[in-house]
C-alpha cells in the first residue's frame, strides 16, 4: 500500500500586492538604511517579466535587480541581502505581481526589487 500525507498545520496568509510590497519593504528597512521608492510601477512591470527592466531609459537602470517567488515573506533572499549589505545602494523599488507557473490553491508571492 501507498499512503499520501498532507500537512495542514502551517497556514499561509493570502496578502494583496500592496501588502506583499509593504512586507518586503519592511524587511529591507529592518536590515539596511535604504530608502524605499514611493513609485512601484517600474518594479511591478519588472516583476511580470523574467528578465530585463521594461520601460526604462538608459540613465535610470537599476544597479541590481532581483526577482523571486515564494510562499513565505519572512526573510529576503540571500543574494539580495548580500547586495544590500554592501552599502552601495541608496534606494530600493519593490513590486509584486501574480506568481508564474503556480497552479492550484497554494498561496505564492512573486516579488521584484530594483536597487539604485
Amino acid at each position: 500500500m501507498l499512503y499520501a500525507v498532507t500537512d495542514y498545520s502551517r497556514g499561509v496568509t493570502a496578502l494583496s500586492a500592496a501588502q506583499v510590497e509593504a512586507r518586503v519593504a519592511e524587511l529591507i528597512r529592518r536590515e539596511n538604511r535604504v530608502e524605499i521608492a514611493q513609485d512601484a510601477a517600474k518594479a511591478r512591470a519588472a516583476c511580470a517579466v523574467d528578465t530585463g527592466f521594461p520601460g526604462v531609459t538608459a540613465g535610470a537602470r537599476p544597479g541590481f535587480m532581483m526577482r523571486w517567488q515564494d510562499s513565505e515573506l519572512k526573510q529576503l533572499p540571500a543574494a539580495l541581502s548580500e547586495k544590500l549589505a554592501t552599502g552601495q545602494y541608496r534606494v530600493a523599488a519593490v513590486g509584486s505581481c501574480a506568481p508564474h507557473g503556480e497552479a492550484g490553491s497554494f498561496t505564492a508571492y512573486r516579488v521584484a526589487v530594483a536597487l539604485y
